[in-house]
Formats: structure tokens, C-alpha cells, sequence
């Protein structure tokens, strides 16, 4: 099958999907809207907010708890990054950035008992391997050193080819050693072409070594992610980035749709010269052949774009942040964002900013939203969708005393009608075409008051789909 993999991805497009019915439905891919949701509502509709607005009453109860750590440097800037990041000047801008996380770490423990104990960490960026080792080595140490981690307590860790040209084994001895038990690789696509035009910084052959020696030093689970959507890629090479993907045999792949942010130097690029990017029709064809390639394999997809040979390979998503009307969220470092006591709330965007209020002994807050019932009812169903592929009809019942059929009603007969949603007795799930526009599926539960307020905004740092 390998070999008439593409056309017979077509015909599921064509036939299975329908996806030219679906478009004439208004359910369509551009990639200047599209958006990854991560969380909602955006960052467009918070406003100034206190620490003590956000942390009043609060209380952590049985839920459980989960950590983002954000290093906002890398050694460059690749040009599809919506992310916050900058390349640093000098080492020392490394070291300080730091100790102010270390300080922010101190702060937020006023609220945080310490027999809680943490379920999940994430570290990312940025790029958090751009730390020299001693400095990833002192920030590890500090978390184990302050937070009550969980005994099955799931640390991960995004990882960059580039340090395979470093002391790669010293990096990885000392990821192992703090208990990293997750390693997410990114490699965006195997092509030297692609990855010098997007400025990645590595080859193809960097990051199969890479691969290789976290392998060998013997992590429980290693995640390698690639990405479409990108300029001059093909149906071949993106065969190709399948086929690599899948010989070096990783626990987890991950396929992401590339996002065209406008303050990306990928946008301009778009404007000026959009035919050398994937057409819309090419975006939902190389999702599908994703999903097709990793059955072959033997993969199970979940959540959406993710495919996987184990169980539970991702708890920071799907246990804590899938099910966040239960858990508290809780993100460190410029730029973060957390989900706490029914707030969502963004530290700066400034170093300046961020360090100041960190200096007068405070959390860094920006701006937050405190959500009313009806947002916080499509956060569940939105965030369930994506990290987990369906909303389970009970956990709904049980956080909200109503039934997610009769809260969405019209939402959910219409997409059920379109075959993008499924019903059994315990869960709403996306179909196999609803995975395509799983986004777009997603927004249509924001309420009618939220995406009025929404409509035509464009705020600041803010990746949320366009309305």
C-alpha cells in the first residue's frame, strides 16, 4: 500500500470525507486563519488583572495540578514561528532569565500547599536546550527541589537537533538523571531543502542522530514532531518525511498543520508568493495521509495529530489540560499562560515588564479573563475535542449540572448532520472528517455573545482563530 499510498488518501478525501461537499458547508482551510487551539478564550479579550483577583479563595482541593516552564530563546528564529521567543545576546541573559524564573517559582508556591503533589511538566519555548547543560541542570533541580512531584509524574522536555553538534550525550545524561521520562524532538521535515529555506538551523542527518542517541541513552518516551503546510513542500517529500518518521520507530509522531501568523516572516513570504506553499486541498490530503501511514504502521491516533504506540503517552494534555474545568494549569516564564480558580491569565510579553513585577515580589500577570458559565462550558467541549477527541457526556454533567446536547444543541445536530460529530450514550466525538476541521469544528461552540466580541479583532500576540 506504501506505494499507492497518495491515491488512495484521495479517494478517502473524495469519497469517505466528501470534503467538496463539506467546503460548499463553509468548512474550509485557510491557512492565514487557521489557528492550533490551545486554550481559550484568547489573550484579544483579557484584560488587566491582579494577582489577587485571580488567587482569592482560591482553593486546589482534589484537583490535580500541571507546570509549563517557558525558555523564550533560541539561536534563531525560524520563519513559521508564531511563538515567544528571541535569540539571546549573550549567555548571561540566559542565566538571568533563570533567576527570575526561579523567583516566579517562589512566588507562586504562597498557593500552592506543598503535600500537592504535580502531575505533569512541560518545559518548552524557545527552545529549552539552549540552556548550556549546567544551567538545564540547575533549572530541573530546582523544580524537583520546590514542587512535590507525583510518583508517575510525566517531565517533558522539547529538544532541538542542533545540540547533537554539543555535548549531546552530557545533555541527555543529565535530562535522564532529573527524571525526564518524555522527550519531544523537533524536526519539522526530513528535507535539507525545507529545512535550510525555513531556517530551521540543523539537517535531516542532525536530527536521525539526535534520534538516535536519546534512543540509546533509553528514555521511556520519545516523540519526534513533523510538520506540513510548508514552503516548496510536496506530495513526495511529505511521503518522504512520512517514511522517515515511521523507520526510526519512535513512541509518539506528531503532524503538525503549520500556522501563517502575520509578525511571521512566513506571512510575507505567503502574501508574495503564495504558490509555493501547499494549496488548501493539498492540507487536508497530507493530514490524511498522516493518519493512513500511522495505521500501517500500527499507531492509534490520540489525540488529534498525534500517533502513538503507548498508552497514556501524553498526561500533560489529555489528563490535566483536557479535562482543566477540573485541574489548574499553571505556566511560568514570559509569555505564559495559566488556567486557574475559573481564570485564564498571561504573564508579560516584555522582559522589562516581566522582571519588574517579579522584583516588587509579585506573579508577573498581565492580563486574564475570568470566564462566565457559557465560556467555560465551551472551553471544556472545545479543549476535550482537541486533546482528547470527544466530551464525555458525565464529566460534563458532573461540572456543569446540564447535558452538552441540550448546552450545544443546534452546534452539535447540525455538525452530527455533516458527519464531522458522532453520538453514543456516553460521548460526543469527532468522525474521521471532523479530525480535518477539528478548529474550525471547535469554534462553533464559542458562544454568541464571546464571537461577537471577537469578530474583527486582532490583538497583540494573539494566535486564536480569526472570526
Amino acid at each position: 500500500m506504501n506505494d499507492n499510498l497518495t491515491e488512495y488518501c484521495v479517494n478517502i478525501l473524495e469519497k469517505k470525507v466528501n470534503i467538496r461537499r463539506l467546503w460548499k458547508e463553509g468548512f474550509r482551510r485557510d491557512p492565514l486563519k487557521y489557528y492550533f487551539i490551545i486554550t481559550y478564550p484568547p489573550i484579544t479579550l483579557a484584560k488587566r488583572i491582579s494577582e489577587q483577583e485571580v488567587y482569592s479563595n482560591f482553593s486546589v482541593d482534589t484537583k490535580k495540578i500541571a507546570l509549563y516552564f517557558h525558555i523564550p530563546f533560541c539561536s534563531r528564529k525560524c520563519v513559521f514561528c508564531p511563538y515567544f521567543s528571541i535569540v539571546p545576546n549573550k549567555d548571561q541573559q540566559l542565566g538571568e532569565y533563570l533567576e527570575y524564573l526561579k523567583k516566579e517559582i517562589r512566588i507562586i508556591k504562597r498557593y500552592i500547599p506543598n503535600n500537592l503533589k504535580v502531575e505533569a511538566v512541560y518545559i518548552g519555548g524557545g527552545t529549552p536546550t539552549i540552556l548550556k547543560p549546567q544551567l538545564l541542570n540547575d533549572l530541573l533541580g530546582y523544580i524537583h527541589k520546590e514542587f512535590r512531584l507525583s510518583e508517575s509524574v510525566e517531565i517533558t522536555v522539547e529538544v532541538h537537533p542542533e545540540i547533537v553538534r554539543t555535548d549531546v550525550k552530557t545533555y541527555l545524561q543529565i535530562l535522564k538523571e532529573n527524571k525526564v521520562n518524555r522527550i519531544s524532538i523537533g524536526m519539522q521535515t526530513f528535507d535539507n531543502n525545507i529545512l535550510s529555506l525555513t531556517q530551521r538551523g540543523h539537517t535531516a542527518e542532525e536530527s536521525i542522530k539526535l534520534f538516535n542517541e536519546v534512543k540509546k541513552t533509553g528514555f521511556p518516551c520519545v516523540v519526534i514532531d513533523i510538520l506540513y503546510g510548508l514552503p516548496d513542500q510536496t506530495i513526495d517529500s511529505w511521503l518522504e518525511d512520512l517514511k522517515v518518521a515511521y523507520d526510526l520507530a519512535p513512541d509518539v509522531v506528531t503532524t503538525y498543520c503549520m500556522e501563517i501568523r502575520d509578525w511571521t516572516k512566513n506571512y510575507q513570504w505567503y502574501v508574495k508568493e503564495p504558490y509555493r506553499f501547499p494549496n488548501e486541498y493539498l492540507y487536508h490530503l497530507f493530514y490524511i495521509m498522516g493518519v493512513e501511514k500511522a495505521k500501517q504502521e500500527g499507531y492509534i491516533q490520540k489525540p488529534v495529530m498525534y500517533y502513538s504506540k503507548v498508552k497514556n503517552h501524553f498526561k500533560y494534555a489529555t489528563d490535566i489540560f483536557a479535562e482543566s474545568e477540573e485541574n489548574i494549569v499553571i505556566g511560568l516564564g514570559i509569555s505564559a499562560y495559566s488556567w486557574v480558580n475559573g481564570y485564564q491569565y498571561f504573564n508579560y510579553h516584555t522582559f522589562e515588564d516581566y522582571y519588574k513585577t517579579i522584583r516588587e515580589g509579585n506573579l508577573p500577570i498581565w492580563k486574564g479573563i475570568k470566564l462566565s458559565l457559557e465560556d467555560r462550558m465551551a472551553r471544556m467541549a472545545m479543549l476535550n475535542l482537541r486533546l482528547s477527541s470527544c466530551i464525555n457526556k458525565k464529566k460534563f454533567r458532573l461540572a456543569f449540572g446540564r447535558d452538552v446536547c441540550d448546552v450545544f444543541d443546534k452546534t452539535i445536530t447540525r455538525l452530527k448532520g455533516l458527519g464531522l460529530l458522532q453520538e453514543t450514550n456516553h460521548e460526543i466525538s469527532l468522525t474521521y472528517s471532523g479530525t480535518l476541521f477539528t478548529e474550525e469544528v471547535c469554534i462553533l461552540f464559542i458562544p454568541p455573545t464571546t464571537k461577537n466580541n471577537l469578530k474583527g479583532l486582532k490583538g497583540k500576540y494573539d494566535r486564536f482563530y480569526r472570526l
